[in-house]
C-alpha cells in the first residue's frame, strides 16, 4: 500500500493472513483523511471492493479516515539522557502478568526545559478495558541504574 501519509515515498508491506487469507498492514497516522492505493508487481492496482475517488495528481485512489487511537501516553520531564518506560498490560479479571515490557521514551517536537527534557512513552491498548502499570528508569543496569516510582516502590497505574 502507499499513500499520501508520506507524500507517496514508501509502501506499507501487506502481510496474508493465513487463516482468511486476506491481505491486512497496519499503520499508526495522525487523525486525517488519507489517499492510497494497492502496488502489486509494480503496477498501481485499486481494489474494486473499495470505493475510489479521482485525485487531480494521482489519478484515482481509495481514501480512509484514520482516528486518534485510543493510547496511554506517558509524558516525563527528566535529566536522564536515556529514559525507559517499564510497563505491563492488565486484563480485567487477569493475573497481573509478572513480564514488563521495556519502551524507550521518544522526545516530542518541544524545547528543553529547565528541570530536563520531556520524554514520552505511547501504548496502544490491546483490548477493551486494559489498563496498565508502569515505572520509569535511565535504561542502566547495576549501581548505575536510576527508577522513578510512587512513593512506596510501588508502580504508576493508568
Amino acid at each position: 500500500v502507499v499513500g499520501d501519509w508520506d507524500d507517496w515515498q514508501y509502501s506499507l508491506l501487506m502481510v496474508k493472513e493465513p487463516d482468511s487469507g486476506v491481505f491486512t498492514c497496519q499503520a499508526h497516522l495522525p487523525p486525517g483523511q488519507y489517499s492510497y492505493y494497492y502496488v502489486v508487481d509494480d503496477e498501481v492496482v485499486l481494489n474494486p471492493d473499495e470505493q475510489y475517488e479521482v485525485d487531480a495528481d494521482r489519478g484515482a485512489v481509495h481514501k480512509d479516515w484514520s482516528y486518534q487511537a485510543d493510547a496511554f501516553r506517558v509524558f516525563y520531564c527528566t535529566g536522564w539522557e536515556d529514559t525507559v518506560m517499564h510497563y505491563r498490560r492488565l486484563q480485567p479479571g487477569h493475573t497481573p502478568p509478572e513480564h514488563f515490557h521495556a519502551l524507550p521514551m521518544s522526545v516530542p517536537s518541544s524545547r528543553d526545559v529547565e528541570a530536563g527534557t520531556w520524554k514520552l512513552g505511547t501504548v496502544v491498548p490491546s483490548a477493551e478495558g486494559e489498563a496498565i502499570e508502569f515505572y520509569l528508569s535511565n535504561g542502566k543496569t547495576g549501581d548505575q541504574q536510576r527508577e522513578d516510582r510512587p512513593s512506596g516502590g510501588g508502580l504508576y497505574r493508568l
